[in-house]
């Protein structure tokens, strides 16, 4: 009987300490006393890392609120007032917290883990961070304040099949670039000056292939041509469309240049 205890005993001590170093704690942030804000635990798969959950702590050492992670997405698990309440169960509930002020710092409903409905975010004075809108789980549009309260950006986002497909971004109320997605990967941007256009870049597979430029009428002012991240090619036009110069590269590196008269013969070359 007693060697097989002390089989059983060891057998159960190889698989706690195995069971225990596939397990990862690291202090993500800390107060400025030393004590532990945000503590993040990792699981072991193999030679990766994975995050698993997330737990983060009031200054006087109560709970804040609990994060599981799958696949490095987080959703809330619980969430605690400064007093000590449970607020967000099991990911659902309505989120109300305040500051050492009394000032409310934050509030947002929560279904299934994610904001639901309008998430707030405030200053220590009670003056608007930003505020988001989500609807199952996605963030749809969100708005982002100066200190003064007036509104700083503003973005709106879409999406298609579950991922971002499109995102418009403004600026004081004027729409200053758009960012367009497939397969998850950005696929096109554009960026705006006065209302008008005033550049894109096109990407295959999230690298840049090609970059335009425009005048302020709208007509083409330049363009770059791009392989494997490396510039490849360059030209630039006149006003109106007519070529002005290319340029070619090799290996990132200038190699040629031409440059055109408005009626498209060669002027020089080199």
């Amino acid at each position: 009987m007693n060697k097989i205890f002390a089989i059983l005993l060891t057998a159960i001590l190889i698989f706690s300490c195995s069971s225990s170093s596939y397990h990862i704690e690291k202090v993500a942030e800390r107060y400025t006393d030393g004590e532990p804000k945000v503590v993040e635990y990792y699981k072991k798969i193999g030679n990766d890392q994975e995050l698993s959950h997330v737990k983060s702590y009031y200054e006087n050492g109560n709970k804040r609120f609990e994060l599981e992670c799958h696949s490095d997405v987080c959703t809330m698990k619980n969430l605690w007032d400064r007093d000590g309440q449970l607020i967000v169960v099991n990911g659902n509930g309505y989120a109300m917290l305040f500051n050492e002020n009394g000032n409310i710092q934050y509030e947002s409903n929560y279904i299934n883990g994610h904001p639901d409905g309008l998430e707030k975010e405030y200053r220590e004075d009670g003056n608007l961070i930003s505020e988001s809108y989500y609807e199952n789980g996605k963030d749809l549009y969100n708005k982002h304040y100066e200190e003064d309260g007036s509104l700083r950006t503003e973005n709106e986002i879409f999406y298609e099949n579950g991922e971002i497909s499109h995102m418009k971004h403004y600026q004081d109320g004027s729409l200053i670039a758009e960012d367009f997605y497939e397969n998850g990967k950005k696929s096109h941007e554009k960026s705006y000056y006065g209302g008008s256009l005033m550049s894109e870049n096109f990407y295959e597979n999230g690298v840049i292939v090609i970059f335009k430029w425009y005048y302020e009428d709208g007509s083409l002012k330049m363009e770059n041509f791009y392989e494997n991240g490396k510039k490849s090619h360059q030209k630039s036009y006149y006003g109106g469309g007519t070529l002005r110069s290319e340029t070619f590269y090799e290996n990132g590196e200038q190699s040629m240049k031409k440059f055109y008269n408005k009626d498209g013969s060669i002027k020089e070359s080199n």
